[in-house]
């Protein structure tokens, strides 16, 4: 009997583990992309960094006088100029604010207004055509300003103001803008899973899952120690397994999950190679680094539980031969 309870113990072990690695996916998503706090403090930096440096690439290769007198570096500096992390912030908090409302209600859609953002970017291109007059040569005595096959003058006379000369390639950057950057962008998920789909009915009850999870862990616990009753040593053993063997197979399941970000960047380039941009690679390895992170915690943490737990089962054992060792030598 007492061997069928350690055998069915062990078989609540292997149980505790299948259930340990939902429940370290459910705690990183609940600490990262389910919170709504999430969208306006820990993802900031990297984010502020892909938007600026996919608008500048994308603006680079929109217009043929941008990509030809600025480099991706000068639209790069001068976007962070008009839109500094500060205005960010403000775009990051509305997200933030979207989010709050998907939780109470996964059907409607996320719509994120950029009409900062373009406002912002329609005075970078007046900084644009401003730097663009500068790059200019001035007209020499006698000498007329001509213009090449793309309307840029060959030298600018003396006197002349900037409107003159560079006004309409303002109005030509702003063009570009508007074709690289849109007005808003709106996600619908349950547009996006067809309304009925089981990540959406999982989305809507996220934290009783969350809930159920941690309660069966707690109840395999218990029941394993049930199971074993005696001696409390052996209780201690099994269940610093069983933190001990979760928390090294979630680390290796969280690292893992490193190769995702290739995977979805290969999905992308599959359905729009244009979008596929090293930017876009290495935003979704940083978005992903959040998740990871948070399950690299939790997984050192049952894995430091499960230590101690088998360092005090060690200590136990050490205690009680040396008990025996004393009895065996009173009786002497």
């Amino acid at each position: 009997m007492k061997v069928f309870r350690r055998i069915f113990a062990g078989f609540l072990v292997f149980l505790f583990l299948l259930c340990s690695l939902p429940t370290f996916a459910v705690y990183s998503l609940s600490n990262t992309f389910l919170r709504p706090q999430f969208y306006s403090t820990k993802i900031v930096p990297g984010t502020y960094e892909f938007l600026v440096s996919f608008t500048a690439k994308n603006l680079h290769s929109a217009d043929p006088i941008i990509e030809e007198k600025f480099s991706e570096v000068d639209i790069k500096r001068e976007i962070e100029k008009v839109f500094p992390q500060e205005l960010f912030q403000q775009l990051a908090d509305d997200i933030a604010s979207q989010m709050e409302k998907v939780q109470m209600d996964p059907t409607k859609p996320v719509t994120i207004s950029m009409k900062k953002y373009r406002d912002s970017l329609l005075t970078l291109a007046h900084n644009l055509s401003f730097l663009l007059f500068e790059s200019f040569p001035k007209c020499k005595d006698n000498e007329f300003p001509e213009d090449d096959t793309r309307g840029l003058p060959t030298c600018v006379p003396q006197g002349v103001e900037y409107n003159l000369i560079a006004a309409p390639f303002a109005q030509q950057f702003e063009t570009a803008i508007y074709q690289s950057v849109p007005e808003q962008m709106q996600f619908d998920l349950a547009g996006a899973t067809g309304g009925s789909s089981d990540a959406l009915s999982w989305l809507k009850n996220f934290d009783t899952v969350r809930m159920v999870l941690y309660i069966s862990l707690i109840l395999l616990l218990i029941a394993i120690a049930f199971l074993i009753f005696k001696p409390f040593s052996l209780i201690v053993f099994y269940e610093g397994f069983a933190f001990l063997l979760s928390g090294a197979m979630g680390f290796f399941m969280a690292y893992g999950l490193g190769s995702m970000p290739q995977y979805l960047f290969q999905q992308i380039s599959a359905q729009d190679p244009d979008k596929a941009t090293t930017e876009l690679a290495n935003y979704l390895q940083y978005l992903f680094t959040f998740i990871t992170d948070e399950m690299q915690k939790m997984a050192l943490t049952f894995l430091a539980l499960g230590a101690v737990l088998l360092l005090v089962r060690f200590f136990m054992m050490q205690h009680y031969r040396s008990e025996q060792i004393l009895e065996r030598a009173a009786k002497k």
